[in-house]
């Protein structure tokens, strides 16, 4: 037992904690290091105390104030009355209740309660402090998202907390808004601000008020809500099947057909977004709710829309969404094809950040954007390393404005709020706003364009102060180098300035709708145009045609020539240029010298002028049209007897032999062995017409050789494809020509094509190569009576693997009996030198009767250049034995830098220049490439330096070069470990090497001169052919060069 002073000082102590904890839910700070038994023993002992005090207090109180209540034996208010009667009486008998019964005066706030039962002023206690407790448990941030809610209900800003602050004078302290909405949530907070104190009372009266207002308009709100969700299903009847492709029947319907696009526009506007391929035969669309393109294929099948909206995913992404959906088509599957998801306009829907509006953060760049928009929304390609600035939001236009929506929209948003925060971060990036502005400022760069070509001087001023004056010049987001345009006089200068910046933009960066866009309101006569004269006769001529035809005064000759223009597409405003310069031209010089004949001398500029209409009568008609004599224009034609029919000789058996023979009487060496060279080069695709090509015919030539008739594009009649280059596909233009070249074995001065194929890039292999050399020895050896040509050279790509692998025997004998040429070749061995692995080929002709060897080279300046190259570079460092090859001493005696740098490494004389002994002096650091020259040396002697040696000299060096190349590797092999392909060549440059060391020495056999049995030939023909017609796109510049080459020679 405690004694009295301890007792009074617990109970004191214990009610000091009672109150501490249940005023905050928190021990007193001089209590809280006490030891728990301690505090548990005096919240206990005072609880007791306490408990004992109250009941005995509450028991006095009781007694004073309540009446004295009647016995239960006596009467009521008679019996009270009669004792004042000094009457004996009898005394009543007592009546005895039962059990159930409740005593007479007894209610229930008197009656205390059951000891047990009623709880005692500790549990009490400690319920609060749980209480306080779990209110305690909210974090900060719960607390500061709660104020928040509360702060938005009330349209309470942080502007709004700091100005009212400042109009007070009391600048508020840092961290003071987040104590604010912490005190809002949880009222038990004291403020010690009276500016705080004063808005959150406002707040809490406030939102007492809307709770009254709320709880009277409950029932009405929720049977509004109902009306409004029945409206908005409405109902639509699907028809039975869905209709099928194609035009509508001629018993149909006009409208009866359902359509998906107008109906996704009209009913679906805020869940599908329309896509690029939205409009093609996926018909695909964006689906806000499952955020992913969705595949419709076809339009008039509502089933496929209704099967997708009935999955879980988009049902959930809906109601994320905030939009309804019909009872029907979550209930029933059947009677979801005959109801429809329909979206139910609530306040707080999220439609994209508007652009009309002039609340927006966009609608001061509403110009810009209505040009972007009326333009088609053209896009600019980037690379998969780049990002797109317009990737994440989508456009969209819609009766009631445009408007710009994030990706991963939110669909909802707060009732103040334009957008949700995804649209409104997404469109308010600078990144976003510079693409749609640069846009903008293009599309007005194209208008400059136009006006500077057709309107006046004074208009073209007038819009480039309307340029000035734009909403992105304003704000600096484009246009900063539109005064390098502004300052151009010239109208033509200014049109070829905008036309560059387009032309010089890489074609990969251009979508297929800016290409449209370019195409259409990109003016093109400053192409051709040379002065702002003729520029303007242009646009006079054109003018005034389009407005002699509007008007229905135009001729019947002018209406033909005008829709053979448009029809040809080939040059129509080279025609027109034809037109200006020559006609014009010509008639104000015969009018100077009326009786001269001057006229009638230069009319081949007439002929290319209008070469484009591809027919004699419409040009004879246009010659009489201008009083010109058709007879007195020279004829240009290629197929004449002079030169070779060289281009898609492959295609005919008789005309690759009529151009074989014409290329040996050329080079006089009929009856003769020829030197056989096969290369390809690169040209830029394009078509062309070429007028008398065949038989006086007008063909198209730019696209690609094919064996099958039908599928080959290299020679197209042009009366056929009505003279335009529409009909040619673009996947079927050719970029680069094989050539098969001939030249004699004893000289390598003339060069004569005698079969040229246009061809694909990248789309051959090496299989193909072998098999076209087949059939092209074939034709020539049957042409030159059983005769086969007495060498081959190609250089050593991987498309000519084959081919140089089947001349030095390394090709299965089977495989060379499925190939035209090769299956009368035997394959022989040089038997005296065993671990020799090459083998070389012998053609048996059965006309001649007798055996011929074919000797092939795969290029000696080819091999040298690889070789040179592989010292040269850095992902290896060359060893041979214990010596590196390092070029870096080359610097040091006088080499270019240039050729040390490998700036052209095309080049012969560079790679030549890097392995000759007068730049490598004698050092410690030069050994490995003296030994690297020892090599290159060996190499040129029976290949590019073969006459300073003679057959047994050549031989052994071939055999020298063979086995130093297998010690290099297989000591390198052994002395490296896994690690050898780091210090050894590259395996294909030592297989090169090893094949012209085998084919040169089989050439010994023979009487060839291996330095004229090179492919030098055929490069020095290439750059001839390029250097003549640097500007030239088609295989035209190809015939030009070959007719006045062979005219020379015949001379």
């Amino acid at each position: 037992m405690l004694g009295p002073a301890v007792t009074a000082v617990v109970i004191l102590m214990a009610d000091h904690i009672l109150e501490t904890v249940r005023e905050t839910g928190l021990l007193p700070p001089q209590i809280e290091q006490l030891p728990a038994e301690w505090v548990e023993e005096l919240m206990t002992a005072s609880a007791d105390s306490r408990m004992h005090q109250e009941n005995r207090v509450k028991r006095v109180k009781e007694e004073r104030s309540s009446p004295a209540l009647p016995m239960p034996g006596l009467p009521g208010d008679d019996a009270r009355e009669s004792d004042a009667e000094d009457g004996p009486q009898t005394p009543v008998r007592k009546c005895r209740r039962t059990a159930w019964e409740t005593a007479t005066g007894s209610s229930p706030d008197l009656t205390p309660e059951p000891k047990g039962k009623r709880p005692s002023r500790l549990a009490k206690s400690a319920a609060k402090a749980k209480a306080a407790c779990k209110q305690k448990a909210k974090t900060t941030k719960q607390l500061v998202k709660e104020g928040d809610t509360i702060a938005k209900e009330h349209d309470l800003t942080n502007a709004f907390f700091q100005s009212e602050h400042y109009q007070n004078g009391c600048p508020p302290p840092q961290g003071h808004w987040h104590a604010f909405l912490q005190a809002l949530s949880d009222t038990s907070r004291s403020l010690v601000c009276n500016v705080c104190s004063r808005l959150r009372q406002q707040c809490l009266e406030g939102a007492t008020e809307e709770a009254c207002a709320s709880a009277t308009s409950a029932a009405s709100a929720v049977a509004e809500n109902k009306t409004a969700q029945e409206a908005a299903v409405v109902p639509y009847k699907p028809p039975a099947r869905p209709m099928p492709k194609g035009r509508p029947r001629k018993d149909e319907a006009a409208g009866s057909r359902f359509d998906l696009r107008a109906y996704l526009k009209e009913h679906r506007r805020d869940v599908y977004s329309e896509t690029a391929k939205s409009w093609g035969p996926e018909v695909q669309y964006y689906c806000r709710s499952c955020k992913r393109d969705i595949k419709f294929c076809r339009t008039t099948d509502l089933e496929k829309l209704l099967k997708h909206e009935r999955a879980h995913k988009h049902r959930l992404g809906l109601v994320a969404l905030g939009l309804g959906e019909a009872v029907a088509a979550a209930t029933s599957e059947a009677q979801s094809a005959q109801s429809q998801l329909v979206e139910a306009e609530r306040p707080g829907r999220c439609h994209g950040v508007s652009v009309t509006d002039p609340l927006s953060h966009l609608y001061p760049m509403a110009d810009s954007f209505k040009d972007f928009f009326a333009a088609g929304m053209p896009r600019t390609v980037y690379a998969p390393n780049e990002s797109d600035p317009l990737a994440n939001v989508t456009f969209e236009i819609s009766d009631h404005g445009n408007a710009v929506r994030a990706r991963n929209c939110e669909g909802k948003c707060e009732a103040r709020d334009v957008a949700c925060s995804a649209c409104v971060r997404a469109t308010k990036s600078k990144l976003f706003k510079i693409a749609v502005a640069q846009k903008a400022f293009d599309m007005s760069l194209c208008v400059l364009c136009w006006k500077a070509l057709n309107e006046t001087a004074d208009a073209t001023e007038s819009y480039k102060q309307h340029v000035r004056s734009r909403d992105f010049m304003i704000l600096g987001l484009a246009g900063s180098n539109f005064e390098s345009y502004a300052e151009v006089k010239s109208p033509l200068e200014l049109a070829r300035k905008v036309r560059s910046r387009f032309d010089c933009t890489p074609l990969w960066r251009l979508s297929e709708s800016w290409k449209s866009y370019l195409d259409s309101r990109l003016p093109s006569a400053s192409l051709f145009c040379d002065s702002d004269a003729e520029a303007t006769a242009h646009n006079a001529l054109t003018s005034a045609l389009s407005t002699a035809v509007l008007e229905g005064r135009a001729k019947e000759l002018d209406l033909r020539l005008a829709a053979r223009v448009a029809a040809g597409g080939l040059r129509g405003e080279a025609l027109v240029q034809g037109l200006v310069t020559t006609f014009l031209l010509q008639s104000k010089q015969v009018l100077e010298r009326p009786n001269s004949s001057r006229h009638m001398s230069d009319l081949q500029g007439a002929a290319e002028a209008f070469q484009v209409l591809g027919k004699s009568k419409e040009w004879d008609g246009l010659l009489r049209l201008f009083r010109l004599n058709p007879r007195a224009l020279p004829k240009l034609c290629l197929d004449a007897p002079v030169f070779p029919a060289a281009f898609g000789s492959l295609s005919s058996d008789t005309q690759l032999k009529d151009s074989f023979n014409r290329a040996a009487s050329i080079l006089r060496c009929v009856n003769r062995r020829l030197h056989l060279m096969v290369d390809e080069t690169v040209w830029s695709p394009g078509v062309e017409q070429v007028r008398h090509m065949r038989q006086q015919t007008d063909f198209l030539v730019g696209g690609l050789w094919h064996r099958h008739p039908s599928e080959t594009y290299h020679m197209v009649e042009a009366e056929k494809l009505g003279g335009g280059v529409g009909h040619v596909p673009m996947d079927k233009l050719a970029k680069l020509t094989l050539h098969f070249c001939l030249q004699r074995p004893d000289s390598r001065e003339y060069v004569v094509d005698s079969c040229t194929l246009p061809r694909a890039h990248g789309g051959s292999s090496a299989e193909e190569m072998l098999q076209l050399l087949a059939d092209y020895l074939e034709v020539v050896t049957d042409a030159a009576s059983g005769a086969p040509p007495q060498s081959v050279a190609f250089d050593g790509a991987t498309l000519n693997s084959q081919i140089n692998a089947a001349f030095a025997g390394m090709v299965h004998v089977d495989t060379l009996q499925t190939l035209p040429w090769f299956k009368r070749c035997e394959v022989l061995r040089m038997t005296r030198c065993k671990n020799w692995p090459y083998s070389y080929l012998l053609y048996h002709s059965v006309p001649k009767a007798e055996g011929f060897q074919v000797c092939a080279f795969n290029g000696g300046y080819h091999v040298q250049k690889r070789l040179s190259l592989q010292f040269l570079g850095c992902t290896r460092k060359v060893m041979f034995g214990a010596l590196w090859v390092e070029c870096s001493t080359l610097l040091g005696h006088g080499i270019p830098h240039k050729t040390y740098a490998g700036a052209d490494i095309m080049s012969d004389r560079a790679a030549v220049q890097r392995l000759s002994q007068p730049y490598v002096q004698r050092s410690c650091f030069s050994l490995g490439l003296h030994v690297a020259a020892f090599l290159a040396a060996l190499q040129a002697s029976y290949t590019t330096a073969s006459r300073a040696l003679d057959k047994r000299q050549q031989c052994f060096n071939g055999f020298t070069i063979f086995y130093c190349m297998a010690l290099h590797v297989s000591l390198n092999q052994h002395k490296h470990g896994t690690l050898w392909q780091g210090y050894t060549l590259s395996g294909q440059t030592v297989k090169n090497i090893c094949l012209l060391a085998a084919h040169a020495v089989h050439s010994t056999l023979t009487g060839i001169e291996p330095v004229l049995a090179q492919e030098l030939g055929i490069e020095s023909y290439f750059s001839r052919l390029e250097g003549h017609h640097p500007s030239r796109t088609a295989c035209k510049a190809l015939r030009a060069w070959s007719c006045n080459r062979c005219a020379s020679c015949r001379g």
